[in-house]
């Protein structure tokens, strides 16, 4: 392969990992209680009490990880 054709390939990698969205979603998903909100989500929790009590989790912890889910995409927020 001519090395200005590896050179081109390598750099279009390089383009399209930087404008992947899966690292920021992985990292908004990856930490422990998110992926335990994620689970509760796709099980049918919607209620902030629904994931404390189902969760066993801090109110501050889940309302930080939820805001985070919510700006992050993952999520979609309900407010009232």
């Amino acid at each position: 392969m001519p090395a200005d054709r590896v050179a081109s390939d390598i750099d279009a990698f390089k383009e399209a990992a930087l404008s992947c969205p899966l690292p920021p979603a992985v990292e908004l998903i990856g930490e422990k209680w998110a992926f335990l909100i994620l689970r509760g989500a796709l099980n049918g929790l919607q209620h902030f009490e629904e994931f404390q009590a189902g969760l066993g989790i801090a109110r501050n912890i889940l309302s930080d990880r939820l805001a985070r889910m919510v700006a992050g995409g993952i999520l979609i927020g309900a407010f009232r």
